[in-house]
């Protein structure tokens, strides 16, 4: 269970972006289809797609969608 801010759809596909470390202290966001479940409250579940210890992104996932498609995918410190 993810809260339900942290997917977006992207070309019409249910998505989540996930913060990967570089390594230096930085992240890159990538975006990864998922497959959705039950949604309870503020959260849904996901079925497929993401893995235990995936960091995803969820205040500001729609930010983050937006720089995307605009082609300036964002940096992250961590």
């Amino acid at each position: 269970m993810i809260p339900a801010d942290a997917v977006q759809m992207v070309e019409g596909q249910p998505t989540v972006f996930l913060a990967e470390p570089d390594g230096k202290g930085g992240a890159h966001f990538t975006g990864r289809q998922v497959q959705l479940g039950p949604r309870m409250g503020n959260l849904v579940a996901v079925t497929k797609g993401l893995t235990a210890g995936d960091l995803a992104v969820v205040e500001g996932a729609f930010a983050v969608k937006a720089q995307m498609e605009k082609g300036d995918m964002p940096e992250m410190e961590m």
